[in-house]
């Protein structure tokens, strides 16, 4: 048993090297935007590191050296949680974007869809996928065609609103004795 806990201990140190080389520019996976994709490889290091340690747990009489592969097992799972965590918590915050700004020059309503909204659905799209939690409104962001059909009414009806906001405050404002 002990071997193989040499064998994890050796591995377990392949993997905070590649994990510290590779940690500001990981490798993605083919097609996955930058934040599913950095939690997607860090899911996949994580596997690594607790797939054997919970083949570890059935076996009784866990020797000194064991013990200390256990500690680096679990400061390493630590750190790549925390990567994981910090990209979840990324995702989060852009996911709860605003759709209707206010421009702070002029005041008018505009809708905000622009190229990172899209980037933000398909974050959510494999998010998703990934069963990992995301706020509702990414959920309901989620049928992009109806999501384009949707922005392009709603910027209409914004168009119509500061239409009359502009005529309301030309006959009211400017001419207020009438």
């Amino acid at each position: 048993m002990s071997i193989i806990f040499q064998n994890y201990g050796t591995e377990l140190e392949q993997i905070q090297q590649l994990y510290e080389k590779q940690k500001y520019c990981l490798p993605l996976s083919r097609n996955l935007p930058l934040v599913a994709g950095n939690i997607a490889r860090s899911h996949h290091l994580l596997n690594r590191i607790e797939g054997p340690m919970k083949q570890f747990e059935t076996h009784q009489g866990v020797t000194k050296d064991a013990k200390h592969i256990i500690k680096i097992s679990n400061k390493v799972a630590r750190t790549v949680s925390a990567f994981e965590f910090l990209w979840y918590d990324q995702a989060n915050v852009g996911l709860q974007g605003t759709l209707i700004i206010r421009h702070p020059d002029d005041g008018k309503l505009n809708v905000n869809f622009e190229q990172e909204i899209v980037q933000l659905i398909c974050e959510a799209k494999y998010l998703d996928r990934m069963d990992i939690d995301i706020p509702d409104g990414a959920k309901n962001a989620l049928h992009i065609t109806q999501v384009r059909r949707g922005m392009e009414q709603l910027r209409e009806l914004v168009s119509s609103i500061n239409d009359i906001v502009e005529n309301w405050i030309e006959t009211n404002v400017q001419n207020p004795f009438g």
